[in-house]
């Protein structure tokens, strides 16, 4: 994949959009992501910014989210289709638990505190 942002031509966004769905549009065409899509995935992807403009319930939302992994648009969605972005020098996160104090031990203080 293209890690550049794309530069092409940006499809006319659908009529009737919020404010935040026509940047999520525009945020979608701009990202390496667009350069991995062909012509014949407009009609689903303008299906997709149509879904998640109006959705609403938990329902809704979690298909977006799953439709949106089909077109890369979520970290899982990159990784299910073997997308890689470059490295952008983030700061690597660890699971580890700090030094000191245990849980149990801040919590008791932060109750004393309180």
């Amino acid at each position: 994949m293209n890690a550049d942002l794309y530069e092409g031509p940006v499809p006319e966004a659908p009529d009737g959009l919020t404010k935040e769905s026509l940047a999520k549009w525009e945020s979608w065409w701009r990202s390496p992501m667009a350069h991995m899509w062909t012509e014949a995935d407009h009609g689903g992807l303008l299906d997709l910014i149509l879904m998640s403009n109006g959705a609403q319930s938990a329902p809704d939302r979690e298909r977006v989210a799953r439709v949106s992994g089909l077109y890369g648009l979520t970290p899982r969605g990159r990784q299910m289709l073997r997308w890689r972005l470059p490295d952008t020098g983030a700061v690597e996160v660890s699971n580890r638990r700090p030094a000191g104090k245990d849980r149990r031990a801040r919590v008791v203080e932060l109750v004393r505190d309180a």
